[in-house]
């Protein structure tokens, strides 16, 4: 890259001298001997840094053993990991669809958790808490943990806004989880 450099300024001094100065100059145009350098007599532009923003979000590696406690929290060896923002479902929970039949929603919430993130690398915002660790922003890969647990109707939101919008485009829709039954978006605890 050096050497291209040099190749470019000899040909642009060359272009800027007038044809006479050209033939008729034999210095050469840098030097071969070392030469001190005084930066505070150069006037070029100085452009400031580019400012890059970091992530401030850490790597959790989940082993494949976990237990998965509920939809939003699951235990790897001594650890407990709780997703933020989540309304948990107990994971002996029976929902009635919308025929009148009853499933496992608990159970099938809790499945989906430990699908989603057996195995995987999340990178999250960690909050130590006094037993747990909260796990906010959490995503695997490009997909966000939260947003697709809700979106497949494993759980509620709660105060963000993102995953209340997830939330409630996937009421509209009325396929998956517990949004199949109308009644759950109105009362989350007893449909």
């Amino acid at each position: 890259m050096a050497t291209t450099r040099s190749i470019w300024l000899t040909l642009l001094l060359v272009l800027a001298m007038s044809p006479a100065q050209a033939q008729n100059s034999d210095a050469p145009i840098w030097t071969t001997e070392p030469t001190p350098i005084d930066r505070s007599k150069q006037s070029y532009e100085r452009l400031p840094a580019k400012t890059v923003a970091r992530d401030s979000r850490i790597w959790i590696v989940v082993p494949q053993r976990i237990t998965v406690l509920d939809n939003r929290s699951f235990k790897a060896g001594e650890t407990t990991y709780e997703l933020a923002d989540i309304r948990a479902i107990k994971p002996k929970r029976l929902c009635v669809s919308i025929e009148g039949g009853r499933w496992p929603c608990g159970r099938m919430a809790s499945i989906h958790l430990g699908n989603l993130v057996r195995g995987k690398r999340m990178l999250c915002d960690v909050e130590q808490g006094e037993e747990r660790l909260s796990l906010s922003r959490c995503v695997i890969g490009a997909r966000d943990v939260a947003a697709a647990i809700i979106r497949q109707g494993y759980g509620m939101a709660l105060r963000d806004d993102a995953l209340l919008s997830v939330q409630a485009e996937a009421q509209k829709l009325k396929a998956k989880g517990l949004w199949r039954n109308p009644k759950c978006a109105a009362d989350f605890d007893s449909c």
